[in-house]
């Protein structure tokens, strides 16, 4: 995720231990999670972190960590 916050990377599976079509496994699940975004410029396949969702789940964790902080005593 951290990659895909930095910008559009050709040679993305290059950062991993792993094929190519390991790692478009891995981002299509990503995808079809709605973590991440895709979009087509000519040859190319390019992914983004869909930041909605991140938003989300960051309110969700504040809130969840201050109830758990009003019920510690």
């Amino acid at each position: 995720m951290v990659l895909l916050k930095k910008g559009e990377l050709t040679t993305f599976y290059t950062f991993f231990e792993m094929s190519k079509m390991g790692v478009a496994k891995h981002l299509r699940i990503l995808k079809n999670a709605g973590l991440i975004n895709s979009s087509n410029k000519g040859q190319y396949l390019y992914y983004s972190l869909n930041p909605i969702v991140f938003r989300d789940v960051l309110k969700w964790l504040d809130q969840f960590y201050s109830d758990v902080e009003k019920q510690t005593p």
